[in-house]
């Protein structure tokens, strides 16, 4: 029983129970050539310095840092589906870490943990090979280290090294995914009562307002200097200065330029109508090589299956798929020949049409009310929908997130020996070896678990929502939670869950539909506001032995 006082110990057996339960899963080897096999082969074309460096559309398509991730696994000799485990059950020990520093709860560390290594999504998405299974370990150390900046004597050295740390975390996460940089009101929320804390009288102003500095250069200086040092390795080996071809300025201008046409009719899901493209080519010859791919059968059009099944749309380009299908037309064409090359003909696509838009011979308007070069302009027309997607993701993320799937993926063994076997290091017969009985006896065990969690989960997310509101409130019950989370914690966590649904339902609303995969990362925030709240229930109700462990001492 001593062994067990230790809640670490104890989640830390638990953790090496989830290892052993997936440790016969494959990874999922798709064929997803824009997503999944992309950071594939992006981890061999990383690390390769020798010329010549080949290039075409599909080279700069995607962030480095999720293939960097795949890179660095292969080179420590681990299994990538290993690998991506032990990341997402060592964030979740980090995260719980660093509520148990300040706020001393053994009950918090243990409900989240609990929920955080047997939640039945991750048994799929931690063997998918996208970059999700990065961005949530990265997204939960962001909030980590916000939590121990808050937490930090205001003018010391350990304020100024999270803030560092959180700096580091920050210039991964943005280069991972480019809505990274949405993540910035989170963290900007957190400083308003450091702001206000540097205005305390008895705190020196000068170098309290020095500190506020230095802690904020802390945080953009990693940011700059890891994304400038990818920006000029991909100039060393390709000539432009960029992380990415889709954070380049000339695709970034080109396709703002071509959403800025005014159509005769607002059409949703279509950011470039057929009209308007038609329009476009009779100004800019540039575009107009590119007719060909975009306007033929069984060329560009092959992109309307995806906007078919998804949005109803069949007749033409939808949403975030026309952004693809125009990269490929410009390869068609032959402006993929070499990077500088290919932005300066986006840029001349872009400058083309801003003349005609300037000349009036194009109705253009200049949007200031979109998210991204690549989203749509926020109209009033869309409030309305946006409300019914958001209201649907929320209830996505709460049913997904309880979902298990122990689907194999791709069962072509020929491909996953030619793509995955090496960089992965896993064999590429591995998925022959389900079928032994200690497997099936494996896989049992998980979805008995998952059944359990499923039925539980509802039950303690609705306590622990009552709960949170009866900690935070002034009387009796507020007296009675001795762990108490500030407020401002668990609304950042609020917030940044509120964000990501938000723009995933713009997305929703606009491009294509927003599904759990965008959802995945901010689930450890929601299960730790659960575990919150449920340590105060414990608490206010006075569960008297649950409360004696939860103040036990660690052995």
């Amino acid at each position: 029983m001593m062994f067990l006082k230790s809640v670490w110990t104890l989640c830390l057996v638990i953790a090496i129970i989830k290892l052993w339960l997936t440790s016969h899963l494959p990874i999922i080897a798709s064929y997803g050539e824009h997503d999944n096999l992309r950071y594939i082969q992006m981890a061999w074309e990383i690390f390769n310095f020798k010329a010549p460096f080949y290039y075409d559309q599909y080279t700069l398509m995607r962030p480095p840092g999720y293939p960097f991730f795949i890179r660095l696994s292969y080179i420590l000799g681990f299994s990538l589906r290993f690998s991506q485990e032990i990341l997402y059950l060592g964030s979740g020990f980090f995260f719980a870490w660093s509520f148990y520093q300040y706020y001393k709860s053994k009950l918090i560390v243990f409900i989240f943990l609990i929920l955080h290594i047997f939640l039945p999504a991750s048994f799929l998405w931690n063997r998918a090979t996208i970059q999700e299974s990065l961005y949530l370990p990265l997204t939960i150390f962001i909030m980590s280290c916000l939590i121990h900046l808050f937490n930090q004597p205001f003018v010391s050295k350990p304020f100024l090294l999270w803030s560092f740390n959180l700096g580091l975390g920050f210039a991964w996460f943005y280069n991972t995914r480019p809505e990274g940089i949405l993540i910035v009101p989170s963290i900007a929320i957190l400083y308003i009562p450091l702001f206000i804390n540097a205005l305390r009288p008895q705190l020196n102003k000068r170098i309290a307002w020095q500190q506020l500095q230095k802690s904020i250069l802390l945080i953009l200086i990693p940011v700059v200097i890891v994304t400038s040092l990818i920006s000029l390795t991909t100039y060393f080996k390709y000539g432009v200065f960029t992380v990415s071809d889709l954070t380049s300025p000339g695709i970034k201008t080109a396709y703002a330029q071509l959403t800025s046409i005014e159509p005769e009719k607002l059409r949703r899901f279509v950011p470039v109508q057929e009209e308007t493209r038609f329009k476009v080519y009779a100004v800019s010859p540039s575009f107009k090589k590119l007719s060909t791919y975009l306007e033929q059968l069984g060329l560009g059009k092959a992109w309307f299956i995806f906007g078919c099944q998804a949005v109803k749309v069949c007749d033409d380009y939808a949403g975030g798929w026309f952004v693809w299908a125009l990269r490929d037309a410009v390869a068609y064409a032959g402006e993929y020949k070499s990077a500088p090359e290919t932005e300066a003909f986006y840029q001349q696509i872009a400058s083309e049409i801003k003349s005609a838009c300037i000349s009036g011979r194009l109705s253009c308007n200049n949007s200031i009310f979109s998210i991204s070069a690549f989203s749509p302009e926020i109209r009033s027309e869309y409030i309305k929908p946006f409300l019914k997607s958001f209201s649907k993701l929320s209830q996505t993320l709460l049913n997904q997130m309880l979902m298990v799937n122990l689907n194999d993926g791709e069962k072509d063994l020929s491909h996953r020996k030619k793509f995955y076997e090496r960089i992965t290091r896993e064999s590429f017969d591995f998925i022959k070896y389900r079928n032994l009985p200690v497997n099936q006896l494996k896989d049992k065990f998980i979805y008995s678990i998952c059944a359990l969690y499923k039925f539980c989960l509802p039950i303690l997310l609705g306590i622990s929502t009552i709960s949170l509101i009866l900690g935070h409130l002034k009387g009796v019950n507020y007296k009675k939670v001795s762990a108490r989370i500030p407020l401002i914690i668990i609304l950042i966590m609020l917030l940044t869950i509120i964000l990501r649904v938000a723009l995933i339902a713009y997305i929703d609303t606009t491009s294509f539909p927003g599904d759990f995969r965008y959802l995945w990362p901010i689930v450890p925030l929601l299960l730790m506001s659960v575990a919150i709240g449920i340590s105060y229930f414990i608490e206010i109700f006075n569960l008297k032995t649950l409360q004696k462990w939860n103040n036990a001492s660690d052995q």
